[in-house]
Formats: structure tokens, sequence, C-alpha cells
């Protein structure tokens, strides 16, 4: 995670949860001399005569869909959020992080943040999960899932579970610009999280993908707005963090994480490496 200024922070967000879904790459038909299915079957009626059935409507517009489909990013779907890559046919978006399931006080702070986030005309969104980002967003293909997963248990099975605390709330934005982050940044468990992403750095390496930070700012994103707005989120971070200082005083547990695993979401498969006890 490298600082772009002296008080926010790049980060990198895959802003679509999957590139591509197990269906899509197992159904999926690809036809040359860009000919439809139905193209073929209907040229062939109109130049032969047949005994055979005519093809099923359902069929011909199955096919019809599948290769008429064009991948447009309709960002109004997603929360204002865009790909932080194209979608390839066969590449899943993939990444390595640590899962936190918060206690439902966690939601009261969120809420806390977004309004007076809101009375500064900045329309703050609560994520659908919350988690510690441990690769950037990795374009890997089906064939290296696999492979993937068995890399990473081998590197990281041989360590052991561990306690992280939240400390301060950061502001960061992603590399494109395009999304500003509120974050609970690590204190407590910074050199452990290190030790494990320099392994998962090696089995990234061994796919040829970009790895993670030199210098990462391991966090907690708890809320986002669209753009780059940092600057406008520091004049009132004292503020919001007045928000988080009080709330951590009267939950301390929701400060805490105890660490007992390591996930790996491709695209809708979701993998996890336990860390031994």
């Amino acid at each position: 995670m490298n600082e772009i200024n002296s008080t926010s922070r790049l980060v990198d967000y895959s802003s679509d949860e999957e590139s591509s879904d197990e269906n899509a790459i197992t159904t999926l038909i690809p036809m040359r001399n860009n000919s439809s299915f139905t193209d073929i079957v209907s040229n062939h009626n109109d130049t032969q005569k047949s005994d055979f059935l005519p093809l099923p409507l359902e069929i011909k517009q199955m096919y019809k869909n599948t290769e008429d489909e064009e991948a447009v990013e309709d960002s109004s779907k997603h929360g204002g959020k865009i790909r932080s890559f194209p979608h390839e046919r066969g590449v899943w978006a993939t990444y390595v992080y640590i899962e936190y399931n918060p206690e439902s006080a966690f939601y009261e702070m969120i809420e806390n943040l977004r309004q007076t986030a809101s009375s500064h005309n900045i329309e703050m969104q609560v994520p659908e999960d919350f988690h510690i980002s441990l690769t950037r967003t990795l374009k890997l293909r089906h064939h290296w899932i696999v492979p993937f997963i068995d890399s990473l248990k081998a590197k990281l099975c041989h360590f052991y579970q561990f306690k992280i605390i939240f400390q301060t709330l950061e502001v960061y934005e992603n590399e494109e610009k395009t999304r500003t982050f509120l974050g609970l940044k690590v204190h407590t468990g910074y050199d452990q999280l290190l030790k494990i992403l320099r392994k998962v750095d090696s089995c990234v390496e061994e796919f040829k993908l970009p790895i993670f930070y030199k210098n990462p700012s391991f966090h907690l994103s708890c809320t986002s707005c669209i753009g780059a707005r940092g600057d406008e989120i520091e004049k009132i971070m004292a503020d919001l963090n007045i928000i988080f200082q009080s709330f951590i005083e009267s939950h301390p547990e929701c400060g805490r994480l105890w660490v007992e695993k390591v996930c790996c979401k491709s695209g809708n498969k979701l993998f996890t490496v336990n860390l031994k006890v």
C-alpha cells in the first residue's frame, strides 16, 4: 500500500465481485467467422430440405443471448463502482484477504460516520462484506485456480492464529481515483500480516501477476464514496475519529479480530486456509 500524500493512501479494490462465473465458463460456445449458431441453422434450412424437426425457439434464443450479449459495464447496478479491468472470458477476478464478521454495534458506528459525512455533502456507502486485503484484484485464468490455491495452502499452513487490533481511522483512495474509503487501520498484528503477505506475494509471483504494495497500510474498509474525495474527507476527520474512538471505547471487542484463516475468492468460488492453533 503506497502513501499518495501525508493524509491519503492508495488501495486496490476490484469494483465488481467476479470476472466470470462457473456456468459461463462451461457453457459458452465460441463461434467463428461471426456466424451465430442460429444463422447456421437458418442458412441450412434455406438451402436444403430436410426431415429434421424445427429447432425449438428456446434453443435458438439461448444461443442468441449468449453470442449477441456484449459485456457492457453498468455502474448504476453496483453503486457507482466500475471494473478495475475489462471483462475477459475465462478470467476470474481473484483476491486474498482476512475476513471480518462485525457485531451489530459495528453497523451503528458506520451509520454515525455516514450521517456525519452526509452533513458535509459526502454520501458514503456500506460494503457488502468487510475484510483486510492481502492482494490486489488479480486476473486469474480458470485453469490456474487449483494450482494457485494449492500453492497458497502450502505456504500458509505453518502460520499460527493471531490477534489484530484497530486503533485509528484513515482515508484511502483506489489507484483509479474512482473511489475513496474510510478504513480502520491495523496496528497490533501488522508484523504477522506482513509475514503472511510475503508468502502470498510469492504465490502471486509464480503466476506472473502483480504483487501487493511494497509498504502496505493494512486496513478494514468500513464505508466508501464515489470519486477521489480524500481531501474533502480529511477536513472532517477529526469529527469522524471522535465517533470511531468513542465506539471503540464502548465496544472494544469490535476493534479486535482473531485471525483463524486466510480466505481467497475467485469468481464465485471461496477457498480458505486454516491457520494453526
